[in-house]
């Protein structure tokens, strides 16, 4: 926001100077360009406040260099505010009160994109400086203010690098490896942007919390850009409710952004092992020959399952809105074709079901590089499951 300056009307002083004489005078006079000089002025004229005779001075906002309004050093109230601006997906979206869903859905949330942040939902992308009064006082609703709203739902995006040494947030940029020129221009990005949360260095991970990041934010998956197709299986033949699929005719596999949905598997080829939604909903895990099972999400009727684009395990409810999401620990990149033979193809990542039980996660790593090499996991430590949950 821009800076405002207060102007008393020349008026107002003669007026002053008559009742109170000159020395009054002079005292005023102090006062007052004490004031403009030091640029002290409210941070916001509410409706409250008398406009009457004083002017404001708006400096345009441009893309480059964004201005503020009010003190941008954090005081201890804004770093309060900052923990309790719940954009991190910290309240679920079905916990919201009215007030305050309607508030998101005025800023453009909806379920998906406040439940799984960062920049789900495009306004995300623009700093407090360019949001519009309307919007402004919508993420007051929600628990933000200037501080809070740049660091907790924009993370000082299309901020200048200036602007960030007035955040005091200027050496966490540097500590992930940015310079002002790689930070202004969005050039090369730094190396720590290319590593998965758990790769990061302690200086690195306290740098990333600085502007905003966590573990579940810093490697986003972008789930709600992901076109899961829930209608793939209808179509299909299924066999004791092992899903068939056209490409491999085996029902042992299945590829990312194809949804189960419940009572469908896959299953292994010796019909003993099924991984797949329950009639109930649940992701499930099960041994037909010994009747164990492993729940791995305890879901509700009309519950889907689907691998996403860079292996995140995703649960989606009756609407088709994701409830659960289990991050894959590994850097997986999306591959056309990846296998392929005269028969069948599947692009990577794609979970396949074997003989002996074991859910493997097939993936290329540096899936868009010429070294990209090939991987097959047990998904059992590619995932952070609860302790002790795959125990039989």
């Amino acid at each position: 926001m821009a800076h405002c300056t207060h102007r008393v009307p020349t008026s107002r002083i003669i007026v002053i100077s008559f009742f109170f004489g000159i020395t009054g005078s002079i005292v005023l006079l102090s006062l007052l360009l004490f004031f403009r000089e030091n640029g002290s002025t409210p941070s916001k004229i509410t409706n409250s406040e008398s406009t009457e005779n004083v002017e404001i001075n708006v400096k345009p906002n441009t893309p480059t260099s964004p201005s503020f309004m009010g003190t941008l050093q954090p005081t201890s109230a804004e770093l309060s505010a900052a923990s309790s601006c719940d954009l991190l997906g910290k309240k679920k979206w079905t916990d919201l009160s009215l007030s305050l869903k309607s508030a998101a859905i005025s800023l453009g949330y909806d379920e998906c994109s406040w439940d799984f942040p960062p920049y789900n939902n495009k306004i995300e992308y623009q700093p407090w400086s360019y949001l519009k009064l309307s919007q402004q006082e919508n993420a007051k609703i929600l628990g933000c203010n200037e501080y809070s709203w740049n660091i907790n739902a924009n993370h000082f995006y299309g901020i200048s690098w200036d602007d960030l040494a007035e955040y005091g947030v200027k050496e966490c940029a540097e500590n992930l490896g940015y310079s002002q020129i790689s930070w202004d221009n969005n050039s090369t990005d730094p190396e720590s942007t290319e590593k998965w949360w758990k790769d990061l260095s302690e200086v690195e991970k306290g740098a990333a919390k600085c502007i905003g990041y966590g573990k579940k934010t810093w490697n986003t998956a972008y789930v709600c850009d992901h076109k899961i197709n829930f209608e793939f299986t209808q179509i299909l033949e299924s066999v004791d409710s092992c899903v068939m699929t056209p490409s491999d005719g085996r029902g042992d596999r299945v590829g990312h952004a194809i949804a189960l949905l419940p009572g469908e598997f896959i299953c292994s080829r010796n019909g003993r092992y099924r991984f797949g939604m329950d009639k109930f909903g649940s992701l499930v895990w099960k041994d037909e020959e010994t009747n164990k099972e492993i729940i791995l999400f305890e879901g509700q009727n009309e519950y889907s399952f689907a691998l996403s684009m860079n292996a995140d395990l995703v649960v989606y409810d009756e609407k088709r809105q994701p409830v659960w999401n289990l991050p894959c620990i590994y850097e997986v990149h999306f591959g056309a074709e990846c296998l392929v033979n005269p028969m069948f193809y599947y692009d990577c990542p794609y979970l396949h079901l074997h003989a002996d039980g074991v859910v493997a996660l097939n993936y290329l790593e540096n899936g868009y590089d010429d070294d990209s090499f090939w991987g097959e996991v047990n998904i059992k430590k590619v995932y952070e499951w609860e302790d002790g949950l795959w125990d039989l």
